[in-house]
């Protein structure tokens, strides 16, 4: 069941992200009620097929991350009106931030459609529920950028370390040229 065409990990149009898809579905029937998708290269079938895989035995609150394909997860949570909230990201993409874009998507989309979920035909709310979803792509797409202060050291570490490589090649690279000038003279 590959998570992107080619099994290779999506890349949106233009954009750096690692939030690939966000999605709502109904629990009873596992029927995917509003999706968006921040490329074309992903499908909602790897998160109706994982979502399934558990649906029977799903704990109202509960986080679930399983892996959908090589470099992407899927992460999901059921509230208490069985309502499956879920999304698909890059591998690596931090764990307590995925749950952070699944609780804001259950606050947001709970708040705004959830009294229409249960009546709604397949992708029924995904016109509606549209600027939302692209919303928590938006803001949760990159990892570095989405206010996480975490993520911010994290990638200020990395920084860092990246330019402390750098200076060392460059005392390396002085010193060979040192012991270079140092035999010829």
């Amino acid at each position: 069941m590959p998570a992107a065409k080619g099994g290779a990990a999506p890349a949106a149009a233009g954009k750096k992200t690692w939030l690939y898809l966000v999605c709502v579905l109904r629990k009873k029937d596992e029927c995917l009620v509003a999706s968006f998708a921040a490329s074309k290269d992903v499908s909602s079938e790897d998160v109706t097929d994982i979502v399934g895989e558990k649906s029977g035995k799903l704990v109202v609150g509960k986080r679930y991350s399983e892996a959908a394909d090589e470099g992407i997860m899927v992460h999901f949570v059921c509230d208490e009106k069985d309502r499956i909230y879920a999304i698909m990201t890059k591998s690596n993409y931090p764990q307590r931030l995925a749950y952070a874009v699944l609780e804001e998507l259950k606050s947001s989309f709970g708040g705004e459609f959830g009294a229409r979920v249960k009546a709604s035909k397949p992708n029924g709310l995904s016109a509606d529920a549209k600027p939302l979803l692209k919303s928590l792509v938006d803001k949760y797409g990159d990892p570095a950028s989405s206010g996480d202060a975490l993520t911010k050291v994290q990638a200020k570490l990395d920084q860092a370390k990246d330019t402390m490589k750098e200076n060392i090649e460059v005392a390396i690279r002085n010193t060979e040229l040192i012991e270079d000038i140092e035999e010829q003279s």
